[in-house]
């Protein structure tokens, strides 16, 4: 299966909630954590090459940097969770090193409080997670790793399972000075090895991939504050500001000084800034074992 990387459900680092009428989504992967739960009709969904025609009252995981996608094939309505990975820590901690024999739930194996965290969630604004919805959404992640049964990682999972591994362990170290060096150490494979499968499934070599990491995360720290260049360039894990410039013209062309200069800005130039941070940006990850 082909997919891509939906780089814009990971840049706004906001949960999303939303009913959905007849979706149909191609593989892609992210990541943040997406929960899809039928209300009405039915819909195939794929996570990680498992393929199931799901009812109404069953739900769908898929975790970080797994690959999904939806079908469906007559009509469907369905709600569409998004969660930032980074806000449910626990959850990540508890998963690591392990995945759900089946990332499907069907009605009758979850309680009652499952669709009563996702109505009071759709009544939420998105634009941030205040301790009350974070409360609700704890309840959901509970609840699946309540009822969905738990397998080790084994060594012979696949390529793709490896890549996916990798992309977790990036997400959360990119900002540290992370090495191809680093990751064949973690990992237990040759360096080489390492690199050819990378840049065979991910589409690009290494360096770039983790400095499209740094650069986005920069991006939202110059949105969000008023630290010095060299300041967010230090926190986005970047060894120095000539590097990051480079790094950041390259995704988003434009320089970050222009970047601050312009954003949210009433002008023409500041509205087509603003546009090249909500573009869809895609990386392809190729999930044949």
């Amino acid at each position: 299966m082909q997919a891509y990387f939906e780089h814009q459900r990971d840049d706004d680092q906001l949960f999303h909630i939303e009913m959905k009428e007849n979706d149909r989504c191609p593989a892609h992967f992210h990541s943040n954590i997406e929960l899809l739960y039928v209300v009405e009709g039915e819909i195939d969904v794929t996570v990680n090459q498992h393929t199931q025609r799901l009812p109404a009252g069953a739900l769908a995981v898929s975790n970080s940097f797994d690959v999904h996608a939806y079908h469906t094939p007559a009509c469907s309505r369905t709600i569409f969770l998004i969660i930032p990975a980074d806000t449910v820590e626990f959850y990540r901690r508890f998963l690591e090193k392990r995945h759900f024999e089946s990332p499907f739930l069907y009605a009758g194996s979850h309680s009652p409080e499952l669709e009563s965290a996702l109505s009071f969630l759709r009544k939420y604004d998105c634009s941030s997670l205040s301790p009350v919805p974070m409360g609700y959404i704890c309840v959901i992640l509970g609840i699946l790793l309540e009822r969905l049964t738990l397998q080790p990682d084994r060594a012979d999972m696949g390529t793709g399972n490896l890549i996916r591994r990798i992309l977790v362990y990036l997400d959360r170290h990119y900002r540290e000075p992370v090495t191809m060096q680093t990751l064949a150490g973690v990992f237990g494979y040759n360096r080489s090895y390492l690199s050819r499968v990378f840049n065979e499934y991910i589409g690009e070599g290494f360096s770039a991939y983790v400095n499209q990491l740094r650069t986005r995360y920069a991006a939202r720290l110059i949105q969000t504050s008023d630290a010095p260049m060299a300041q967010i360039a230090e926190l986005a894990g970047f060894s120095n500001t000539r590097s990051f410039n480079r790094a950041f013209l390259q995704l988003y062309k434009i320089t970050p000084l222009s970047y601050k200069k312009h954003k949210s800005s009433p002008t023409e130039m500041g509205r087509q800034v603003d546009q090249l941070f909500q573009v869809y940006s895609y990386t392809p990850l190729s999930d044949t074992e």
